[in-house]
């Protein structure tokens, strides 16, 4: 029927929700680093969670490039808005040094000052993610339903909490 929207329309709705799930899950991925991190610290199954920090450092690294770039992979489609590429901007530039101290934890350097480095950056790059999945979700309100964008941020945010707790204990 004429209601139906085009192919390229269900796509680019499709693609949408993907954009909103994936930045939400980066918000996840902040808080997931810091506890992979203290545990390591701790001496509490350092090898899985040495394993376990590579890979999410790896997804956080290869989705924020996705976000940024496009990546067919992840079925993401090449950021055209400034305002947003300018927050993404911003979150790169958080995560550089974060990545310096994840990859020191890594290789088996968890000392003080890295893991106060972790936990005083793992905020402001939470803050900074957190602001860009918002840009998303306003900005696909036209393409996405609003109650979509809302149920998508709102399940990211969940995700992202019970990281956060796991990190206060």
């Amino acid at each position: 029927s004429a209601s139906e929207a085009p192919a390229s329309a269900q796509q680019t709705k499709q693609q949408s929700g993907n954009v909103i799930n994936l930045a939400g899950k980066q918000r996840m991925l902040t808080q997931k680093m810091s506890k992979e991190s203290l545990f390591i610290a701790k001496g509490i199954d350092v090898e899985a969670n040495t394993e376990n920090l590579k890979k999410t450092a790896a997804l956080f690294d290869k989705t924020l490039k996705g976000l940024i770039n496009g990546d067919s992979g992840l079925n993401l489609p090449k950021t055209e808005n400034k305002e947003i590429l300018a927050q993404l901007q911003k979150v790169t530039d958080l995560w550089a040094p974060f990545k310096v101290n994840v990859k020191k934890v890594a290789a088996g350097n968890a000392d003080k000052a890295t893991l106060e480095a972790i936990a005083k950056e793992d905020l402001a790059l939470l803050k900074n993610m957190n602001a860009a999945v918002q840009m998303y979700a306003k900005a696909s309100g036209s393409k996405l339903d609003p109650k979509m964008a809302k149920k998508i941020n709102v399940a990211g945010r969940q995700r992202m909490l019970t990281q956060k707790m796991t990190t206060l204990q």
